[in-house]
């Protein structure tokens, strides 16, 4: 119940149509912060409203199992919209993140778990695999449509370059009241 099903997934995707993208950017995001060779993608913010409500909650609703049952972390909101994240192979330079952790200076200082929704078949594209560095050990991410992926902001991953396709996923950050120790 607490994945997402293919037409949830669809659903989201679809609110691409109705909003224009922002070029991904690093390193808290100011201006001039868009770097394509550290990362390329599209982003589409997805704000709390009727629409999106049931995104949202269902969103709340995993991070409390998981951080329940896995992290036990110090954790009160979600300070942004949520991103919708389109790779895509055919531009010039293909959709990838670069090794990087979320955890950082700035606003994402409190950032406590990383959480990544599979929107896409992952028969429609190849490449851009998330991969996150797990204590030495490079953990590939389920790759299943709707599944849900969370580990702590402070660990390095990244996602490899797209090689053909597109993908599609959702981005969001648990952040607590104070930084990790």
């Amino acid at each position: 119940d607490l994945a997402f099903n293919k037409e949830e997934c669809e659903k989201i995707i679809s609110f691409a149509d109705h909003r224009y993208p922002n070029p991904a950017k690093v390193g808290g995001g100011g201006p001039g912060n868009t770097k394509r060779e550290i990362r390329s993608a599209d982003i589409y913010d997805i704000t709390p409203e009727p629409e999106t409500a049931w995104i949202h909650q269902k969103v709340c609703n995993a991070v409390y199992f998981a951080n329940k049952n896995h992290f036990d972390y110090d954790v009160n909101t979600i300070s942004h919209a949520l991103q919708l994240i389109h790779y895509r192979a055919d531009e010039k330079i293909p959709g990838h993140y670069d090794w990087h952790i979320d955890a950082g200076p700035g606003d994402s200082i409190t950032r406590k778990i990383s959480f990544t929704v599979q929107l896409s078949d992952p028969n429609n594209y190849t490449g851009c695999d998330l991969l996150v560095n797990d204590h030495g050990k490079e953990v590939k991410a389920i790759r299943d449509q709707g599944s849900l992926s969370m580990f702590p902001s402070y660990m390095p991953h990244c996602v490899t370059p797209i090689e053909s396709g597109e993908r599609w996923a959702l981005v969001i950050w648990v952040h607590g009241p104070k930084p990790f120790r």
